[in-house]
This record gives structure tokens, C-alpha cells and sequence, in this order.
């Protein structure tokens, strides 16, 4: 049984900063806004709780079918016993780890513009997350109980930054590829930013203006996230 004072580490929030949209879904005439938590949050607090030798995750399924990736993934929580028979662990002691509980769950996600290999990575993420959830690790995300971030209040220069240094879509594109894995934007949430920022119902592959490309990458590197 998991003492009561590592359940509280466990539930205890996180960060605003560690809040980001997953995607903004009409229902009639109101938006649901999705959040969820950067999965750099979720890994720490693991560390934190259990020690870096006292988790791990595996996927014990993946596929890939009507362009969504789909992984079973399981993750699996030891207590740690020092003992001269174990293995060594990252600071040379010698270990045995016993299994205290696996959590299985299914993660998906489109593949889309980002390819199988990001989308398979993106499943995966989300299959982590919903099996640290079953722990009550980022559980209020489920609950429906994460408010979104807050916009910032400077109105947005829509100018290109220093890091936009090519008017090439093929490379432009490339780079919002490359914003979207970082912080974890997935196809509907980009697409939802497509249609509010630039007022257009358009997939990424159809989009070739160098303004709008621009435009969304800046957006990106401002907030972290798509909203």
C-alpha cells in the first residue's frame, strides 16, 4: 500500500506554467477548451516521488491506422531494496527492485502533417500521461479541472522573430513542424489555431502563404502553445 504522504506528493498541482491547451472543440455555440500538462512535468514529479531506478514505461502494442497512431502502454512502479545480488543503479549502489503496480492504458494520436514517427511519439506521450493519471499525477486534467493559460496581455506582433531567417514555405513549414513536437501541438489543436489566427479551414499541407506560415510560428514561440 502506497503510504499516505506519498499520495499527497502524487495530487499535489502543478505549476501554471507546466498547463498547456490540447485542442478547443466546438460544442453548439461554446468552445471546450482541452488542457492538459507538459509531460516534462509529469516525468519529474515520477523522479521526485519514486527515484529515477524506481519507474518505468514501456509500449507493449503500437499501430497506425486511418491516420491515427495508437500505442498500449504500460507503466510500471518498484520499491527499491538495497541488496549485494541487485544491480548496480546510476550512483553505484547495488539495488533490487520489486514490482508495487502497472498501469496499462491506450494513447493516441493524428498523424497528419507530422508523420508517423512524432505521431507514434505524441500516442505514446499520451498513453504515459493517462497511466500516471490511474497514480493521481496530473489527475484535475481529467477531472476537467485545469483551467486554460492565461493570454498575455501585450498585443501580439505578428512580425517575424530573429528566428524566422527563410521565406522558403518547405522550411517555414518544417519549423512549425518542429514548434508543434516541442510543445506537443497535436493536428486538431493546429488547426484550430489556423482558424482562429488566420481565419481559414485549412490543413497545413494546403498552406503556402509565407505570411500566414510565419504568422503561426510566431504565435507559437510567443504563448508555448497553440491558444
Amino acid at each position: 500500500m502506497i503510504k499516505k504522504e506519498i499520495i499527497d506528493k502524487m495530487r499535489a498541482d502543478f505549476p501554471p506554467e507546466s498547463v498547456q491547451v490540447r485542442a478547443v472543440l466546438k460544442r453548439g455555440k461554446e468552445d471546450l477548451t482541452l488542457t492538459g500538462y507538459k509531460p516534462q512535468y509529469i516525468i519529474e514529479r515520477m523522479n521526485d516521488i519514486f527515484g529515477h531506478e524506481g519507474w518505468d514505461f514501456e509500449v507493449l502494442k503500437e499501430d497506425v491506422a486511418s491516420g491515427v497512431a495508437w500505442v498500449l502502454g504500460r507503466l510500471t512502479v518498484y520499491q527499491i531494496f538495497a541488496n549485494e545480488e541487485g544491480k548496480p543503479d546510476i550512483n553505484g549502489n547495488i539495488i533490487v527492485r520489486s514490482v508495487m503496480t502497472k498501469k496499462d492504458q491506450f494513447g493516441s494520436s493524428s498523424v497528419g502533417e507530422m508523420g508517423i514517427g512524432d505521431a507514434l511519439k505524441g500516442a505514446a506521450t499520451n498513453s504515459f500521461e493517462k497511466c500516471a493519471s490511474m497514480l493521481d499525477i496530473g489527475h484535475l486534467a481529467y477531472k476537467g479541472l485545469v483551467p486554460a493559460p492565461e493570454k498575455p496581455s501585450k498585443s501580439e506582433d505578428t512580425s517575424p522573430t530573429e528566428s524566422i531567417k527563410t521565406n522558403d514555405p518547405t522550411e517555414l513549414k518544417k519549423q512549425l513542424r518542429e514548434l508543434c513536437t516541442q510543445y506537443n501541438i497535436r493536428k486538431v489543436g493546429l488547426m484550430n489555431l489556423t482558424k482562429t489566427l488566420l481565419k481559414k479551414e485549412i490543413d497545413l499541407t494546403e498552406l503556402n502563404d509565407i505570411e500566414d506560415l510565419k504568422k503561426l510560428i510566431k504565435h507559437i514561440e510567443v504563448n508555448k502553445a497553440p491558444f
